[in-house]
C-alpha cells in the first residue's frame, strides 16, 4: 500500500500547478489547463473544456479522487473502520 500511495502522491498538483491555476480567468481555462498538464488528463479526457460548468468540473475531480482512495483500499487488510467510511463519506 505503500508504494502505491508514494506513487499517487507523485502524481499530485505541486506549487506551480497551483499558480498557474490562479492566472486562469474562467472555468474553461481552468478544465483545459487541468486536462492538459496534469494527471487530471485521463479523468477530463473526452469533456468539453469551453463547455464544462463548474459544478461538473468539481465533481470529476472528487470522483477522481475517490477511485484513487478506492483502489488504495483494495490493499487494505484490515475491516473498514469508522475512519475510512468518514473518509470515503467526505469525498
Amino acid at each position: 500500500m505503500s508504494a502505491k500511495a508514494k506513487a499517487m502522491f507523485g502524481e499530485r498538483l505541486k506549487a506551480n500547478d497551483y499558480q498557474s491555476l490562479l492566472q486562469k480567468k474562467s472555468v474553461s481555462e481552468i478544465a483545459a489547463y487541468l486536462k492538459n498538464n496534469t494527471y487530471y488528463k485521463a479523468t477530463l479526457d473526452g469533456i468539453n473544456e469551453t463547455q464544462i460548468h463548474r459544478g461538473q468540473l468539481e465533481l470529476l475531480v472528487r470522483m477522481d479522487l475517490y477511485n484513487r482512495l478506492s483502489r488504495l483500499m483494495r490493499y487494505y487488510s484490515n475491516k473498514k473502520t469508522q475512519f475510512d467510511l468518514f473518509i470515503i463519506a467526505k469525498i
